[in-house]
């Protein structure tokens, strides 16, 4: 994200590296923000952090010569480097590589001529990015308790090992929890995939279980829909996100 300040030296990326602000900075034993302005005391005092963050990029990338790494340049041959940062927790996570800013040299020297925004970047800001890889899982810490080895089986190899209704609802309930959508839209969009079959202008509020027997032509449009939306969704999701909806499908199903 955009934390507004550099990432070689300021309390921010010295909070989130060290989980404290009362390390000293590599100026000395003075904690700066921007390379000069000294850190208050109040800052200094914050609350210890327990997490395990390191940057995606090196913070010393571009240290030398901002001209050559940055990620804001508001004004012509103003860059500033590190503003706009990734981090990530090394315990589970693996950096396997970085988007670098500029497509080109003359792409850069074009950047640092004009200042930004212009025509081809809408923000003041370069976009950062990089590929994180799944190093392992603690099933007792916050990746939800998923094995990673899981999430290379395929539909077919997804084992089912009750067959009470109550307690595969349960089981499905459970994983839905884990689902790292991305939006609320997409959790409502599952919910009504998992929903049953309508019939417009039916009894009962037009709801029906559609079980066993030839469906109708309303429950046909409704179920060739559903099936669309469906892969649509799982599409738009991770990995992860994708393994998880299909075993809660596969449960819901054997739960009927």
């Amino acid at each position: 994200g955009d934390m507004n300040c550099y990432l070689c030296d300021s309390a921010c990326s010295t909070y989130l590296s060290s989980g404290t602000c009362r390390p000293p900075s590599k100026q000395g034993n003075e904690q700066v923000e921007w390379g000069f302005l000294p850190i208050s005391k109040d800052i200094q005092d914050i609350p210890p952090h327990k997490y395990n963050l390191v940057s995606a990029y090196p913070p010393d990338l571009g240290l030398d010569d901002p001209s050559l790494h940055f990620t804001f340049c508001h004004s012509p041959h103003k860059p500033a480097v590190g503003i706009d940062q990734i981090w990530y927790t090394p315990s589970s996570l693996d950096c396997s590589g970085l988007r670098h800013t500029c497509k080109s040299e003359q792409h850069r020297l074009d950047i640092l001529k004009s200042g930004l925004p212009n025509g081809f970047h809408p923000s003041d800001h370069m976009p950062v990015g990089c590929m994180l890889r799944w190093t392992k899982t603690d099933k007792d810490n916050d990746n939800n308790g998923l094995d990673l080895k899981d999430l290379k089986e395929d539909d077919h190899k997804i084992i089912i090992t009750s067959s009470d209704p109550n307690e595969l609802r349960a089981e499905a309930n459970e994983w839905l929890s884990k689902c790292p959508f991305e939006n609320e839209m997409q959790k409502k969009e599952f919910e009504y995939i998992c929903s049953d079959v309508i019939i417009p202008g039916g009894g009962g509020g037009g709801r029906i279980k559609l079980r066993r027997g030839k469906p109708t032509q309303e429950q046909m449009k409704e179920i060739k829909e559903k099936r669309v939306r469906k892969e649509k969704l799982l599409d738009a999701l991770s990995e992860e996100g994708t393994f998880i909806l299909k075993r809660v499908l596969r449960l819901l199903k054997e739960a009927v």
